[in-house]
Parts: C-alpha cells; sequence; structure tokens
C-alpha cells in the first residue's frame, strides 16, 4: 500500500530522527504525495492520515482521514468511524462512528461492514438490530470469501 520510504519520510520530517531527516530520498517521497493530495488524489491524503498514526498525531491523522473521506476514499471512512468509536483523536461519538462505518460498508469495506453489524449487535450509536447486524454480518463474510477464492485461484 505505502512504501517504506513513505513511511520514513513523514516520521523524519516531524523531528522523529534528525539524523534520518537529511535523506533526500525520504523528503522527495514525502514533497510528492503532498503534492498528489494538492490536485486531489485521495489515496494519498488517506496515507498522510496513516503516517500520522505512525507518528501518534491522531488528530492529524482525522484530519486527513476526514478530507480524504470527503472524497470518497472508503479506508479513510473506516478510520473515522474507529476514531469515533475509539475517542482516539477526537471525542468519543458512537453515532458519529456508525454514520462512517455505514458509508464505508456500503462502499464494500468488509471491516467496516463488520463493525457496523457490531454497533447493531450492541445498539451503541444506532438502532439495536438483530436483523440488521446480520445482514451486515453476511455482506462482509460473503466479500471477504469472494477475496479468499480469489486469492487462492491466483495465490497471492
Amino acid at each position: 500500500m505505502f512504501s517504506l520510504q513513505f513511511c520514513f519520510a513523514l516520521a523524519t520530517l516531524i523531528g522523529q530522527d534528525e539524523k534520518k531527516a537529511e535523506s533526500d530520498a525520504a523528503v522527495a517521497a514525502f514533497k510528492a504525495t503532498l503534492g498528489k493530495t494538492k490536485v486531489g488524489d485521495a489515496e494519498a491524503v488517506y496515507g498522510l492520515g496513516i503516517m500520522a498514526i505512525f507518528a501518534e498525531e491522531l488528530k492529524e491523522a482525522v484530519k486527513w482521514f476526514r478530507k480524504a473521506a470527503e472524497m470518497g476514499n472508503a479506508d479513510a471512512m473506516f478510520q473515522l468511524g474507529i476514531a469515533h468509536a475509539s475517542g482516539r483523536g477526537v471525542i468519543q461519538d458512537f453515532k458519529e462512528a456508525g454514520k462512517w462505518f455505514r458509508k464505508a460498508a456500503e462502499l464494500g469495506d468488509t471491516d467496516a461492514m463488520f463493525h457496523f453489524g457490531v454497533m447493531h449487535t450492541i445498539g451503541k450509536g444506532v438502532i439495536e438490530d438483530d436483523k440488521e447486524a446480520v445482514k451486515w454480518y453476511r455482506k462482509a463474510a460473503e466479500l471477504a470469501s469472494i477475496f479468499l477464492d480469489r486469492r487462492r485461484r491466483f495465490k497471492l
């Protein structure tokens, strides 16, 4: 998904290791990613959120995930659901978590489908509804099964 160089770039630029910050390649990779975010590359914007998590800058991560989610990135939507459910980087808000899990689930994110199902099972942020929970669990399982079947077929 993201190269080691990409993750290294953020860590060095935020001062995690000043000696490594001298690496021209790392700085160039980070600048290239920033450039992609300016032209609307949702995957690059999401990548900055992931790098911020590795740097333990959770509020910064949420900022980038929100931008990527607004651009239609399902992975970012899922991460916003996690942030709101856990209260990491934002104030804990199960209703907001459910909103983001649902959006990501509707775009085919199996992890979001599962989490949205769990929310319906326990009734946090959404109405407790076992039928709705099972519906999302089944969707997640069906998509995961298709992926695993393809993976076996192509030996990925």
